[in-house]
Parts: structure tokens; sequence; C-alpha cells
């Protein structure tokens, strides 16, 4: 009743562009910017509970997840259509050398933004191997 195409074929066997647009929910979109003393992440998150976001860092990797647990609560309800899906998503970046003891977020209107303070470069040990 309520879909965009209703003579669309509605078989057993979900359809490619189906497929993809359910891929690319999964994952959210993300700029990042660079100036002389750090990074700047930012990731499109809207309509995410801050508390439902989870930013970790391990080694030289920052993953950034979301576990959206209203999207499983409402299973229950009987919907006509529903387009709004976010259930849960995760990407993860590797950023190097960063000061992890000052890495800092911030999430305002639907946008969370990551600063990555970067190291002070350190001097290039070089040496000279010997074959044997």
């Amino acid at each position: 009743m309520f879909d965009i195409s209703p003579f669309r074929y509605r078989g057993l066997v979900p359809r490619t562009e189906n497929l993809w647009s359910q891929m690319m929910d999964m994952h959210f979109r993300v700029d990042i910017k660079e100036n002389d003393n750090s990074y700047i992440l930012q990731a499109e998150l809207p309509g995410v509970n801050k508390d439902n976001i989870n930013i970790d860092v391990n080694g030289e990797y920052l993953t950034i997840s979301i576990n959206d647990d209203h999207a499983r609560s409402e299973e229950s309800e009987n919907y006509v259509l529903r387009e709004r899906r976010v259930s849960s998503a995760q990407r993860t970046f590797h950023i190097g050398a960063i000061k992890e003891e000052e890495i800092q977020a911030r999430y305002l209107n639907g946008i969370l933004e990551v600063t990555l303070p970067k190291k002070e470069p350190g001097s290039v040990s070089r040496r000279r191997i010997d074959i044997q």
C-alpha cells in the first residue's frame, strides 16, 4: 500500500538493489580533516542516542560503533512500512601516531566529532644493515 513502486517483483529472492542499500545502511558517513596539530573525524549519526555510541582505541586503530537497542524494542510493533532502520554499525580507522590520552569526542545535532591530536614527529633512526 505505501510502497513507492507497487508493481515491483516481490518474490522470495531479494533484489540486488535491496541488498546494496541494506549493506550501506550498516555504515555511516565520515569526513576526516587535518590541521597542524590534529585530525578531526566527523561522523553522521542522525537519530542515534549518545549513550548508544562507543569509541574504542586499540593500538593504532580507532573504532566507532553504534548499537541502537530502540530499533530492536520496536520489532513487536505492527509496521505497514518501515524505512528507518539503524540497529548497529561499526567503522574502524587506522590512526597511526596519535596521543591516545588526549583524544576528545563530542556529539551535537547528529554529528559525532572526534579530535585526534598528533604525536610530535620523532627523530627517524636510520642505520645501515650489513649483508652477510
